[in-house]
């Protein structure tokens, strides 16, 4: 469903989450303000952000490897919405002009955990369709990305496991 213009009747839940998602949307005001709708009055609204980009796990990894491969490519600007719900306070106000109240925002530490080699990119390549610099290379350059990928993967496993730490905020709005 399209989280800009859901088909659901107003408060039509007792809670809504979006979960690294409204920060992505073209109109991430809107989002915020269809969350706000379809909860029911003293319903909860819960977002969670990065607190920084580019993100968590596989986009820091997908990051550090086009830089590597491609130094002097100019990375993309970040979306609006990533940029401004990165802040506590400006995800809080832009909460409540959606229309949610008594607002709380906690910050954490994410931890994503994936496999290495080959189990890795079975985990992410999904992921990486959406990574816009990536999406956009021909063949060979995504194998050097790739190796790239396979190197920094190499350095920050234990085991069979590579685990990315990221902060995170969690905002808890109640619909007004």
């Amino acid at each position: 469903m399209d989280g800009e213009a859901l088909t659901v009747a107003d408060a039509s839940f007792d809670a809504a989450f979006s979960i690294f998602g409204v920060m992505l949307f073209s109109d991430w005001r809107r989002g915020l303000r269809e969350q706000a709708r379809v909860v029911r009055p003293g319903g909860k609204a819960c977002v969670a952000t990065w607190a920084e980009p580019p993100g968590g796990g596989p986009f820091v990894v997908m990051g550090a490897a086009l830089r590597s491969v491609f130094p002097d490519l100019k990375p993309p600007a970040m979306p609006a919405g990533m940029l401004a719900l990165c802040d506590a306070g400006r995800l809080s106000a832009e909460m409540s002009a959606a229309g949610l109240g008594s607002i709380e925002v906690h910050r954490f530490e994410g931890i994503w955990r994936g496999g290495v080699g080959d189990a890795y990119f079975e985990d992410t390549e999904a992921l990486h369709g959406y990574m816009q610099p990536y999406a956009a290379l021909n063949q060979a350059d995504r194998e050097r990305v790739r190796a790239a990928i396979r190197t920094i993967i190499a350095e920050r496993c234990v085991g069979e496991t590579v685990e990315f730490r990221t902060l995170v905020l969690l905002a808890i709005g109640y619909r007004i």
